[in-house]
């Protein structure tokens, strides 16, 4: 018989260094490459001996893998042997990121944030799920896909790695005694389930999470805030029987420490099979350049609202924003989402010309947004009547109040010394007063008479500062800290203090 290979798909990785404008010259050295490649290497197929599955149940590479070393295939789990550089068992790529299956572990390494060669490691927005006095199980795939994959990766052929299978599923059975816990990719994006066979216990599931700290937000749902200010939420928990998924357990998200959880579920039959069922979900917005996302808060309707900076002049500003034109350089922004994340109620900008960031963002009352962080901006924009116009120190910090769709910069003044000055948090009180903390080096920052502290006492000192609603007039404002380098990364207030 004679043997033939049909292709299917031809992949070729390159490694793509980072190219910024002006490098058109590199783009077109790397598309002469690739054509050569094509040309001159006809036998670098992607081929599958075994089976010839339909156009359909192979999966299109996510363009946002390059530059992540070798992507995997994408809506499944691939197996590695040897393909990816690193120890864990099975690999694959969601909206999100990357994420890794080992027995003691799952790794998730978010777009931007790092490589498969490095695991992440030093690289801010890495999240790693672990499982305190859970047994040592290894994943299995669930699902075995009908074709087979081949990762031609560099000019070595000892380094070639062929017949990769892949999985519609990642189980690890007996996580804890009578709990498996599965990992799914859907239509909804990634997912993952906790089965619980009769003689198990929910009440043993503990899911232990590095590189994030967690918060439950007004609905019950599950935030992960991560270090670079992303944050990844799980929702919708459901927890149903397995035979009859319309007979529903009521259950809640149950916070143990800051990075631990758990599940609180409603008395039930727990001679049958129970699945908990949340869905992990993310967000992102950027467009083609580094964007970077640094807090967020959600209103009384569940809206969320996020604040960072972009250096992408296609940054997606939408909804008669305040500013739809990237300023240059790192320009600060704000943007709305619907309780979804699925759908941008608007986006602005707002900057200078040189580097903005937002850093903090709160909500008043009134539904006012509210924004700070540094700025080196001589032409920031500010209101008429504002405390300060123009700036003094190398580094400044901004306060800058929104209306509530977006679109009027109501209030907005800068603030500091002639030092360095770096504002982190801002919190708004019942009065619309607002609150904002962070770092100072400048030894002539304005206080107030009432201040505990008006003299700098060390390098770098925090700072704190209360201002009227209009942005006009500093209410309070006091140095913090010792000899040493102190900063002031969060604040809250009550009736009487501030935290």
């Amino acid at each position: 018989m004679k043997n033939t290979h049909k292709l299917k798909k031809l992949f070729i990785i390159l490694p793509i260094p980072f190219i910024g404008r002006g490098d058109e010259k590199m783009i077109g050295l790397l598309f002469n490459i690739l054509i050569g490649l094509l040309l001159i290497s006809p036998t670098v197929l992607l081929t599958d001996n075994s089976t010839t599955p339909d156009e359909d149940m192979i999966a299109e590479p996510d363009p946002s893998t390059i530059g992540l070393d070798q992507g995997p295939t994408i809506g499944y789990f691939n197996e590695n042997k040897g393909q990816y550089p690193t120890d864990h068992e099975f690999c694959s790529s969601f909206s999100y990121g990357t994420i890794y299956f080992s027995p003691t572990e799952v790794l998730i390494i978010p777009y931007k944030s790092g490589t498969l060669s490095d695991g992440g490691e030093g690289n801010e927005g890495v999240l790693r799920y672990g499982f305190p006095g859970a047994n040592i199980v290894s994943p299995e795939g669930e699902g075995d896909h009908s074709h087979l994959s081949n990762f031609f990766l560099g000019n070595d052929p000892s380094s070639w790695v062929t017949g990769v299978r892949s999985y519609r599923s990642i189980i690890y059975m007996g996580l804890w005694d009578h709990i498996d816990l599965r990992y799914i990719l859907g239509d909804q994006g990634l997912k993952y389930e906790f089965i619980v066979h009769p003689g198990g216990l929910s009440e043993d599931i503990n899911v232990q999470l590095n590189g994030g700290d967690l918060s439950m937000l007004p609905n019950g749902d599950l935030n992960v805030k991560l270090q670079d200010g992303r944050s990844i939420q799980d929702r919708n928990l459901l927890v149903h029987y397995r035979e009859d998924p319309g007979e529903t357990i009521n259950a809640e998200f149950r916070i143990l420490s800051k990075n631990r959880f758990s599940f609180d579920l409603a008395d039930h039959d727990r001679s049958r099979t129970v699945v908990i069922d949340p869905l992990l979900t993310s967000t992102f917005i950027g467009a083609g350049s580094e964007d970077y996302a640094y807090d967020q808060v959600v209103d009384e309707n569940f809206n969320v609202y996020i604040t960072g900076k972009t250096r992408s002049a296609l940054f997606p500003a939408l909804n008669n924003p305040y500013d739809p034109s990237y300023n240059d350089n790192w320009d600060a922004y704000v943007v709305k989402y619907d309780p979804m994340d699925s759908t941008i109620e608007f986006a602005t900008f707002l900057g200078g010309g040189d580097y903005d960031s937002g850093m903090g963002i709160a909500l008043d009352g009134n539904g006012d947004i509210l924004v700070t962080g540094p700025t080196y901006s001589n032409m920031f924009p500010v209101t008429p009547g504002c405390n300060r116009s123009t700036p003094i120190g190398g580094e400044d910090l901004f306060i800058s109040r929104f209306s509530p769709d977006g679109s009027t910069l109501l209030a907005s003044t800068y603030a500091g010394g002639t030092g360095r000055d770096i504002s982190y948090d801002i919190v708004v009180d019942d009065t619309s007063s607002v609150y904002i903390t962070g770092m100072t080096e400048s030894a002539d920052l304005p206080t107030s008479l009432n201040g505990m502290n008006r003299t700098i006492n060390g390098g770098e000192d925090v700072f704190i500062l209360k201002m009227d609603p209009d942005l006009s007039s500093i209410v309070y404002s006091s140095y913090m800290g010792g000899t040493g380098d102190d900063r002031a990364l969060s604040m809250k207030i009550d009736d009487d203090y501030i935290l």
